[in-house]
């Protein structure tokens, strides 16, 4: 059967007149996939972004240094303070005035003020490190995620191309029959051992096939543009799949060690990711010092001038304040009871991954020894269907059975043909699944040796 296939796909793609053709494994495909998948490099900038709107919970932490300046102008008179009484009288010189009015200031007025304010106590400062390095990890695990259904893809996309090329190598065998035995029943005809009604019966199975070839062929294409989109191959080349499809890619007896998925890695990072903001929002009450300056110019004038008539007061001033929040509405309790409720509703999807992740691997297993069990049975029963071929192709030739005879066991030998393809197909598949649900799959590709 093997080599039935390989004698097929070698014409299949010789066949191939006016292109040109890059031979291609699957390692090499998927190394293609992963450096230059446009859905991986929008995957990426996703998690910087994630990454940046969820933010450092501790960046207030960093020092704060902002610049202000700014003129204003008395338009109407300059504010003035009234000294009433005694006060008033002094004053006013002993002219005797009881409310006595003086300027505050200039009409013209320009300050300066650069400041810088940093927190030297809060009990955040210990978490800052292990927030960033949760957030790290929880945009890799997402974009780990995403290569995952990349790496998924690629694989099915090309052993479904494979199994097309196959089905299309077994339809050339079958041509290539037909045409041999039609040669032999025209013989027959021209000797009147046989009638025009068998030369059309082959005829009509001929162009079944040639149908069957072009559909095969229009589905062959649509699964190669897709392939070469995802490996960013030029739509212009032929491509010749090296990796075959009866190359395994798990172990007759899968390894039983306990890996966890990408989804699961992610749920687990969103939890840690949850109790460090849990625990950022209980301590967002404790008491807070901050250290201040100010470096604070002040220019007052009578003209417009104020830099060069100004009289200048340096207002500059160093500090400590400590903030004791006492009470700030519901605010508070509304945010450690979102993410009550966020860490609830983690922990359960959590738990019903674990569950179902356990129960597919289970499903994946059964039905992998199941396939593989009929793909032996399957081999059997072609290779006793091929020897009956043969002999019916010897009685037909000796006149002992007719057409419908020799085409039946043909037709035979084909379905199980298919069937086999079928069921490598299928296995293929099923370890791709159980590869992805692992997080292995694109791992276990690029370290194969081909």
């Amino acid at each position: 059967m093997k080599m039935i296939l390989c004698i097929g796909l070698a014409a299949l793609t010789t066949g191939l007149r006016g292109q040109s053709t890059d031979a291609w494994d699957l390692k090499t495909l998927m190394q293609g996939a992963l450096e230059g998948n446009y859905e991986l490099a929008i995957a990426n900038y996703e998690a910087e972004l994630t990454e940046l709107e969820l933010g450092d919970p501790t960046s207030e932490l960093l020092p704060q240094i902002n610049f202000t300046s700014s003129y204003f102008n008395y338009l109407l008179e300059v504010p003035q303070y009234i000294f009433t009484g005694e006060e008033g009288s002094i004053i006013s010189g002993g002219t005797g005035v009881q409310n006595y009015p003086v300027e505050l200031g200039l009409k013209h007025n320009l300050t300066a003020d650069l400041s810088l304010r940093q927190r030297i106590f809060d009990v955040r400062f210990f978490g800052r490190e292990v927030g960033k390095n949760e957030l790290a990890n929880l945009s890799n695990s997402r974009f780990d995620e995403k290569k995952n259904e990349v790496a998924t893809e690629v694989a099915e996309t090309y052993y479904r191309l494979k199994w097309v090329q196959s089905n299309q190598a077994i339809i050339a065998f079958n041509v290539e029959r037909l045409n041999q035995l039609m040669a032999i029943v025209r013989r027959q005809i021209s000797n009147q051992m046989a009638t025009p009604f068998d030369s059309a019966r082959l005829s009509k199975e001929i162009r079944a096939l040639a149908i069957r070839d072009q559909q095969v062929a229009d589905n062959r294409a649509l699964l190669l543009r897709r392939l070469r989109q995802l490996c960013k191959l030029p739509l212009d080349v032929e491509t010749n799949l090296l990796t075959s499809l009866e190359a395994p890619l798990l172990a007759p007896t899968p390894s039983t060690e306990i890996v966890v998925s990408p989804q699961a890695k992610t749920l687990n990072y969103a939890v840690s990711l949850n109790e460090l903001q849990q625990k950022a929002t209980r301590l967002s009450g404790v008491p807070t010092l901050d250290v201040f300056g100010h470096l604070f110019l002040q220019s007052q004038s009578p003209s417009i001038n104020v830099i060069g008539d100004g009289f200048w007061n340096n207002l500059s001033t160093l500090g400590l304040q400590l903030s004791v929040p006492i009470y700030n509405g519901e605010k508070l309790h509304r945010e450690t009871q979102k993410l009550k409720l966020e860490a609830s509703l983690l922990e359960l999807q959590r738990q019903r991954l674990s569950e179902g992740e356990l129960l597919q691997l289970q499903r994946l297993q059964s039905d992998l020894q199941f396939e593989r069990s009929n793909l032996l049975l399957e081999e059997d029963w072609l290779q006793q269907l091929t020897g009956e071929l043969d002999l019916q192709q010897r009685r037909f030739e000796q006149q002992l059975i007719g057409i419908s005879e020799l085409l039946q066991s043909q037709s035979d030998v084909s379905a199980s043909q298919q069937k086999i393809n079928q069921h490598l197909l299928e296995i293929r598949l099923i370890e791709i699944a159980v590869l992805k649900a692992q997080g292995l799959l694109a791992e276990s590709i690029l370290a194969n040796e081909e």
